[in-house]
């Protein structure tokens, strides 16, 4: 899941899968970093390698 928030990333915890903090939204980079996520992006073109190839 992708968020630019900290409760988003709680949510992706909460749901059990990546959690993935967008840097180019609403938090700054600290508060998101600190919510602890699985990965950071800068660029949402950085999002794409990190999806599984559909069959």
């Amino acid at each position: 899941m992708v968020g630019d928030a900290p409760s988003d990333l709680a949510s992706a915890r909460a749901a059990g899968v990546t959690a993935v903090a967008a840097l180019w939204g609403e938090s700054d980079e600290e508060t998101l970093r600190t919510a602890g996520p699985d990965v950071v992006l800068t660029r949402l073109d950085e999002l794409l390698p990190l999806c599984p190839a559909r069959r």
